[in-house]
């Protein structure tokens, strides 16, 4: 399947396969490309061999067809039922979930906006406070609301209205952006260290069953289909030690460490409230346990934009 996407790029772009070779190396930041050679690049092209699938992923972003990646990999739906199973057996009855257990085998609906509704800041200053353990007010949130041009925040609720999940993100693109991270979590990323610049940070999300988390990994990919700078990073917290393994599969690290607890996420010696991982992007979408089936999301969530529900019932 590679082949006809790079015949197709070099026709559309007047390419000999030297020239690819060249304008894929100068684009290659990872260096992937450097021994790449014409009897390699022939070989691909026609299907005789193919290079590994984060190669293959490098080629399709570097040449512009990200969008055909979730038909690209096949997804390891075994193994990822695995990883996920432990937490979402019986759809996880237990005090640490935030929120009403319902199954989303119905029409789901999700309710986007590009700020956090003022209805809801009350609701999410509390539940960083309580939830993650980090102090916020609605103030803050409102501040980031004035400040954050990028803001995508979503909820998800049951065909009985109940609320049965959240993702609420932004990217990193400016100062400004950079600093709410470094003074929320004590980092002290610069965009001379690394290049952050489109990074996504997810602030918070919740999945009460393993629907809501297939369709989170969708509003992820989205979010970095979208990104006018193809993000380098996506940095996300991992509340249950059921997750972690699925956090490392995908190449994630841990980068930070919430505050201490006396049960929770455990690390070197001690408990953890979360843990923050931080997640190459080109290893998360070249991961096939990160890919979801898109006919069942199809079918399955109506979005709309965000207006106030009347949500029947909600737990913090």
């Amino acid at each position: 399947m590679l082949g006809k996407y790079i015949k197709r790029y070099r026709i559309e772009k007047n390419l000999t396969q030297f020239d690819f070779i060249v304008k894929i190396q100068s684009l290659d930041v990872e260096a992937s490309f450097e021994l790449l050679d014409e009897i390699t690049l022939s070989r691909w092209e026609n299907e005789r061999t193919r290079p590994s699938l984060k190669k293959q992923v490098l080629l399709m972003v570097y040449m512009g067809f990200k969008h055909d990646l979730n038909t690209f990999i096949t997804p390891d739906k075994v193994k990822l039922e695995s990883l996920l199973s432990k937490r979402y057996k019986d759809n996880f009855l237990g005090s640490d979930n935030p929120y009403l257990n319902v199954s989303s085998h119905n029409k789901v609906t999700v309710r986007s906006s590009k700020k956090i509704p003022s209805s809801r800041l009350k609701h999410y200053s509390a539940y960083y406070s309580d939830i993650h353990g980090v102090p916020c007010d609605s103030e803050h949130l409102q501040m980031l609301n004035e400040n954050l041009s990028n803001i995508n925040f979503h909820e998800i609720y049951s065909p009985e209205n109940y609320i049965i999940g959240h993702l609420i993100s932004f990217q990193i693109t400016d100062d400004f952006s950079l600093s709410v991270i470094n003074e929320k979590l004590g980092f002290k990323l610069s965009f001379a260290d690394d290049d952050l610049k489109g990074s996504i940070y997810i602030t918070s999300m919740h999945a009460s069953c393993k629907d809501i988390f297939h369709y989170q990994n969708k509003l992820v990919y989205d979010l970095i289909l979208e990104s006018n700078k193809f993000p380098k990073y996506i940095f996300a917290k991992c509340f249950y030690p059921e997750l972690a393994n699925f956090y490392e599969a995908i190449g994630g690290d841990v980068c930070h460490k919430g505050p201490v607890s006396t049960h929770g996420m455990k690390y070197l010696k001690y408990h953890y409230r979360w843990l923050m991982y931080r997640i190459n992007v080109i290893d998360l979408i070249s991961s096939k346990l990160f890919y979801f089936n898109e006919k069942f999301i199809n079918e399955t969530f109506i979005n709309k934009p965000f207006v106030d529900p009347i949500i029947k019932k909600e737990e913090i």
